[in-house]
C-alpha cells in the first residue's frame, strides 16, 4: 500500500492508477513516458555517507570499501530502462518513446542506453536554454512548483532562459584535507558556511594535491586508475557545495603537469600529445573525476601559455585546445551537460596574438587572470579591450582577481568597475576560507548574487 519515491514512502493513493493512465492515453492528448523503473532514488555515493541521485552515481559499498564497476553500472541502467518500457507496454499497449530523468541528471552513457531501449527523447532540468528540434536527446524541462499565477510563471521562465552572472572562487582541497577526520569535518563545515554566506554561483574545485606548490599533480582526491588517491574527498566536498551552498562545481586538474612516477609529464614540444600512454593516463583521470564527482564543468589552465604565462606557438596551442575538447567528450560519458572553462593570463589579451578570440570561440567561458595592481584606468582599458574584441564577449568572459590583494578596498573597487562597464562575470583566486580576509560582508554588495540568480 506504500510506494517509495525519492527516498520517501508515500501512500498508493498519492499516485495515478493504471486505469487512470489508460484513460488519459485514450484521450489522445497525453503520451506516457518513462521516469525510470526504480532509479528515482538516492544511492550511497562515498565513504562519508552522502546519498546522491542513482542515475548518475557509482554506488559505494561500505562493506567492501569499493565502488560499483562500470559494467555493473551499465547493467543496472540497461535493466531499469527495459523494465520501465516493458511495464508501460504491458499496461498501455505502447512502449514509451521518451524518458524524464529523475532530478534532471543524466550522462551520454545514459542517453545511449535509453535510446537503445526505444527512448531517443529524454528530458532534463538543465538551467539554460529552451527545448528545440535540433536536440531531442536531452531537452530541458521546467519543474513547475507552488502553483504560480501567470505573472509568476512568466518571471520564472525569464529567469531560466536568461544568462545569469558568474561569480566564482577557487578552492584548494589541500587546505580542506586533514588526517584527523574530526578536523577534516570542521574544515569542510567552515568552507561550506563561507561559500553559502558569499552567495556566489560557482567554485573551481582543485581535485589534485600540490603540497609543494610546483603545479605538478602526483596524487588526487578521487578514486582513479592512474595516480595515488590522497583521500576520497572530492565527491563529498563537491556534493556538499552543490546542495548546501547552492553553487556549481567545476572540476580542476592540470592539463599536462602530472607526475606518473617518472617526473612531470608536460606537453613540452608536444611530448604528452605524442606519447599515447601519457595521453591515455590524462584521459583516464578526467573520466574518473567525472565518474566520481558531481561536477558542472571542467576548468583548464595553460592551454595557450606555458607555466610562466608566455604564449605558446599557434600549432601547440591548437593541439592543446583539441586535447581539452577530447577530455570534455570523455567526461560527458558520465556527466552532462558540462561547461568548459579556459584560463588566460592577462598578458595574452594582446589582440595581435588572437589567443583571446580563439579562446572565446573554443570554450564556454574564458577566465582572464587579472592583476591586483592595475589602477582604475588600466582596469577600465582591459574591460573595454575585452568588450571590443567580439560581439557579446563580456558575456563569455570572467575576470579573476587575486584574493590576497594587500591594498584595502582594492577588490571592492575592481568589482564596482566591472559592474560599471558591463562585465557581469568575475571571481577570486585561491580563497582561504579559514580567515576573514577578504571579508565577505565587505565584498557582498558587489560580489554576491541577488536572491534567485543563478548562472
Amino acid at each position: 500500500n506504500s510506494i517509495r519515491y525519492n527516498d520517501v514512502w508515500f501512500p498508493r493513493s498519492a499516485f495515478l492508477t493504471w486505469d487512470q493512465v489508460r484513460e488519459m492515453k485514450k484521450s489522445g492528448l497525453v503520451e506516457v513516458a518513462s521516469h525510470t523503473h526504480a532509479l528515482h532514488s538516492g544511492t550511497l555515493a562515498n565513504p562519508q555517507g552522502n546519498s546522491e541521485p542513482a542515475p548518475v552515481t557509482f554506488s559505494y559499498d561500505p562493506a567492501t570499501q569499493t565502488y560499483q564497476s562500470l559494467k555493473n553500472y551499465e547493467d543496472v541502467l540497461n535493466a531499469d530502462a527495459e523494465a520501465s518500457a516493458q511495464t508501460i507496454f504491458r499496461e498501455t499497449g505502447i512502449r514509451p518513446r521518451a524518458m524524464i530523468w529523475p532530478y534532471g541528471l543524466y550522462s551520454k552513457l545514459g542517453l545511449d542506453i535509453e535510446k537503445a531501449h526505444g527512448m531517443p527523447m529524454t528530458f532534463s532540468l538543465d538551467r539554460e536554454g529552451l527545448a528545440n528540434l535540433d536536440n531531442l536527446a536531452a531537452m530541458p524541462r521546467y519543474f513547475v512548483q507552488d502553483d504560480p499565477d501567470i505573472a509568476q510563471f512568466a518571471n520564472q521562465i525569464a529567469r531560466k532562459t536568461g544568462r545569469r552572472p558568474l561569480r566564482t572562487i577557487e578552492i584548494d582541497l589541500d587546505w580542506v584535507y586533514d588526517k584527523d577526520p574530526a578536523q577534516l569535518e570542521r574544515n569542510m563545515d567552515a568552507l561550506i558556511e563561507r561559500v553559502y554566506r558569499m552567495r556566489i554561483s560557482a567554485v573551481y574545485l582543485k581535485g589534485f594535491s600540490d603540497k609543494a606548490k610546483k603545479g605538478v599533480a602526483n596524487s588526487v582526491y578521487f578514486p582513479n586508475r592512474v595516480l595515488p588517491m590522497k583521500a576520497d574527498l572530492f565527491n563529498r566536498v563537491a556534493w556538499q557545495l552543490k546542495t548546501r551552498a547552492n553553487v556549481m562545481v567545476f572540476g580542476w586538474l592540470p592539463l599536462s603537469a602530472f607526475d606518473f612516477g617518472h617526473g612531470p609529464a608536460g606537453i613540452t614540444n608536444g611530448s604528452l600529445l605524442s606519447d599515447p600512454k601519457a595521453r591515455q593516463r590524462v584521459i583516464d583521470l578526467y573520466e574518473d573525476m567525472a565518474m566520481y564527482g558531481p561536477i558542472s564543468g571542467l576548468r583548464f589552465d595553460e592551454v595557450m601559455s606555458d607555466a610562466n604565462g608566455r604564449a605558446l606557438p599557434a600549432s601547440e596551442a591548437d593541439a592543446r585546445i583539441q586535447f581539452t575538447h577530447e577530455l570534455v567528450s570523455h567526461a560527458l560519458q558520465y556527466r552532462m551537460p558540462l561547461k568548459a572553462i579556459n584560463v588566460l593570463p592577462v598578458s595574452l589579451m594582446n589582440p595581435l596574438q588572437g589567443l583571446y578570440v580563439k579562446s572565446l570561440s573554443s570554450y564556454d567561458v574564458t577566465v582572464i587572470e587579472t592583476p591586483s595592481n592595475l589602477d582604475d584606468q588600466a582596469l577600465t582599458d582591459l574591460i573595454k579591450k575585452a568588450a571590443a574584441t567580439a560581439p557579446g564577449a563580456l558575456r563569455y568572459t570572467s575576470f579573476e582577481l587575486s584574493s590576497d590583494s594587500a591594498r584595502p578596498g582594492i577588490l571592492q573597487r575592481d568589482m564596482k568597475l566591472f559592474a560599471l562597464h558591463g562585465a557581469p562575470n568575475f571571481g577570486l583566486s585561491f580563497y582561504n576560507f579559514f580567515t576573514d580576509s577578504p571579508n565577505e560582508e565587505e565584498l557582498s554588495p558587489d560580489f554576491s548574487l541577488q536572491d534567485g540568480e543563478h548562472y
